[in-house]
């Protein structure tokens, strides 16, 4: 049974942009009144070009649609940058000097890349980078394994070719020391914001730890790879 998951990018490997998807509507183009996508149809379609390309579109739910014929342009605005999870958009739709308003709810996915095995894993083996590959995949509720954790990694269960590596199926690696230089990332949506620091106690990869930022200031992350620590992802 294959699972799904998803983990940061911390190497630097090449990979090929997720793909967009793109409706049968959207082939069609625009004919008003004739073959054409609908106003929802367009709606999903303007908000689906304003997320990045690390998110992936799950569902829009237009609250209303007006009934107009003939041209009609709309306009999707944001109350806030596009982000992982349910927030609501304002939706015009304008037709010369009429405007008709509404809203819709949109529910954004993460989108990351995960390891999958491209032989059959045994437990006791070290992972070698010919031993997975990796590919994009909306964020799911296992506890994939980052790849800063997989390369190098001893397996403690068997994974099966084309399976995920999560967390699970690796060895504990040993704490990162207080005191380590690591890089504080603040990340929101597009947005990645940076800082140095050194860790206030010993962490393994994947625990709640404290970072003194080179400011002074102390603040709570989670430990994503041996140098880096994403804030926000740990326990205040």
């Amino acid at each position: 049974m294959t699972r799904v998951g998803a983990c940061a990018l911390v190497l630097a490997v090449a990979l090929p942009a997720p793909a967009e998807a793109t409706s049968f509507a959207g082939i069609v183009g625009a004919v008003p009144g004739f073959l054409g996508p609908s106003l929802a149809e367009r709606v999903r379609e303007s908000v689906a070009r304003d997320i990045p390309e690390t998110m992936v579109l799950k569902r829009v739910q237009v609250a209303w649609v007006p009934k107009l014929q003939g041209q009609v342009s709309v306009v999707v605005e944001w109350k806030r940058p596009p982000a992982v999870g349910a927030q609501t958009v304002r939706v015009a739709f304008v037709q010369d000097d009429r405007v008709e308003r509404s809203f819709a709810r949109v529910d954004l996915a993460e989108l990351r890349v995960v390891a999958r095995a491209k032989r059959d894993l045994l437990p006791g083996e070290q992972i070698d980078e010919v031993d997975f590959e990796l590919t994009w995949m909306d964020v799911g509720r296992l506890r994939a394994a980052r790849i800063g954790h997989v390369r190098g990694a001893t397996l403690v269960r068997s994974v099966d070719k084309g399976d995920v590596i999560c967390m699970g199926d690796l060895a504990p690696l040993p704490p990162v020391a207080r005191g380590s230089r690591v890089t504080a990332v603040v990340r929101r949506g597009a947005i990645e914001v940076m800082s140095g620091g050194a860790l206030e106690d010993d962490a393994r990869l994947g625990d709640p730890v404290r970072v003194r930022l080179d400011t002074g200031r102390v603040v709570t992350g989670s430990m994503v790879d041996h140098e880096t620590v994403e804030i926000g992802g740990g326990r205040k």
